[in-house]
């Protein structure tokens, strides 16, 4: 009798800490792109609106790899001018931010104005 109620007790652990680490808002999203993840981010308010490498960090390295995290704001930004572009914007990839300086981004799009 002991054995079951210590299983019990660490199945409702378990579950208890399975609700604790995952937001509510992404557990039924399964199929996301890097950028949905960071739009959906800037929408509820967990990313300021010129975020950098580091604010989306902590939010996506459980669904992106961290080489992703890095790489891909740079490659996929253009500077607000337009005359610096990144490596996937000059192959003809749409940007999906502007770069500000200093590894500073803003979505072009930004759903939290």
């Amino acid at each position: 009798m002991a054995q079951a109620m210590r299983r019990r007790l660490a199945g409702t652990i378990l579950a208890e800490w399975v609700k604790f680490r995952l937001p509510q808002a992404w557990v039924y999203r399964v199929n996301v792109t890097f950028w949905e993840s960071v739009r959906d981010l800037r929408k509820h308010g967990r990313i300021p609106r010129r975020w950098c490498v580091a604010d989306i960090m902590p939010q996506l390295k459980w669904r992106f790899s961290v080489n992703t995290i890095r790489t891909v704001p740079a490659n996929q930004s253009i500077s607000a001018d337009g005359k610096e572009k990144g490596n996937y914007v000059l192959k003809g990839v749409k940007p999906e931010a502007y770069r500000l300086g200093d590894g500073m981004y803003q979505l072009i799009d930004d759903p939290g104005t």
